[in-house]
């Protein structure tokens, strides 16, 4: 039967444009609006709507890091915001990694339908407005010893009412930190 559908041109050419057709658009889909090539893609819609009946999404993306020459390739993780599927998207924040390890989607936490936050090796950002604004918070501004290759936020857990708590790994000291918060991650303080 397969070689009576490959005897006839016109059905081979349909599968080939076909092919072709599906390759361009994946290539199409595989770059940013700067044009930076990317591996992965992960969309998440808030499960609340806002006052105005829209909702607002996050986009996390990965791609290959060319901020240095290295011979081997590392990862930059770029976390967007948008009122829709396809944008527009604002920039929340970039995380370059060694490895291009996959997504982390549980660092992706809706709340509410206004509240919400992600977080990525040493950076956290929470939004209260339904990814209106973000705010960006990083171990090392709570003390210089926790900063950028320092150590590595684990877990974060933030309430509605503005409480919540970080799991941090201190990489010098081979421990842990818990820290708390009271104000929606503007600050963080030991426990």
């Amino acid at each position: 039967m397969v070689s009576t559908w490959l005897r006839r041109p016109g059905i081979v050419i349909a599968l080939a444009l076909a092919g072709i057709a599906a390759i361009l658009g994946a290539w199409r889909q595989s770059t940013v609006q700067d044009g930076s090539p990317v591996r992965q893609i992960y969309l998440a819609l808030s499960p609340g709507v806002l006052t105005d009946g829209s909702q607002f999404w996050i986009r996390v993306t990965e791609g290959p890091d060319k901020q240095g020459a290295t011979f081997v390739g590392g990862a930059s993780y770029t976390f967007y915001s948008g009122p829709s599927e396809n944008g527009p998207w604002k920039k929340i924040m970039l995380v370059r990694l060694d490895d291009p390890d996959p997504i982390p989607t549980r660092n992706v936490v809706f709340v509410n339908g206004r509240l919400a936050y992600v977080f990525l090796y040493n950076v956290l950002a929470v939004t209260q407005d339904g990814g209106s604004s973000w705010s960006v918070w990083e171990p090392g501004r709570a003390r210089s010893d926790w900063g950028a290759r320092r150590s590595m936020i684990e877990d974060v857990v933030l309430s509605k009412d503005g409480s919540g708590t970080m799991r941090l790994k201190i990489f010098a000291a081979q421990k842990e930190a818990t820290l708390k918060t009271r104000d929606f991650g503007e600050s963080w303080a030991p426990e």
